[in-house]
């Protein structure tokens, strides 16, 4: 085994950014990074490292946190497609959604789309609705 990167041991502070290049200069919050899982995809050699954080590297040397998803919460597994779309179960089983190579990280369930998904649901059997 050959060790490519040391993870910081705390979360870097990213105040407001969708993601943070991590160089070793940038400040640091005071929750404590906790890794469980790592992933690789060996078409594009794009690695995820995650757990209450995720990390996302192309060249396994620059990895870039990607701070949209909250470190209140801990992943519990993570799942790809071949056409490069990221389902992500949280341990409070939210699901949240990345598009590899992108920075950008969406909560879907439960969000406010899927409560009014389920609210047009609800009203389809009521009296009341009409298509």
């Amino acid at each position: 085994l050959e060790l490519l990167y040391h993870i910081p041991e705390f979360i870097p502070e990213a105040r407001g950014l969708e993601f943070l290049m991590i160089l070793g200069t940038e400040s640091y919050t005071n929750t404590v990074m906790t890794p469980k899982g790592i992933s690789c995809n060996p078409y594009n050699h794009l690695i995820f490292i995650w757990g209450n954080f995720l990390l996302q590297s192309s060249n396994k040397e620059n990895f870039i946190y990607l701070a949209d998803f909250p470190k209140e919460l801990s992943i519990k597994y993570m799942t790809r497609s071949f056409r490069g779309a990221v389902a992500i179960v949280t341990k409070t089983e939210e699901i949240w959604y990345l598009l590899e190579g992108t920075y950008r990280v969406y909560r879907l369930f439960p969000s406010k789309g899927w409560k009014v998904h389920i609210s047009l649901q609800l009203m389809q059997q009521s009296s009341l609705y009409a298509s």
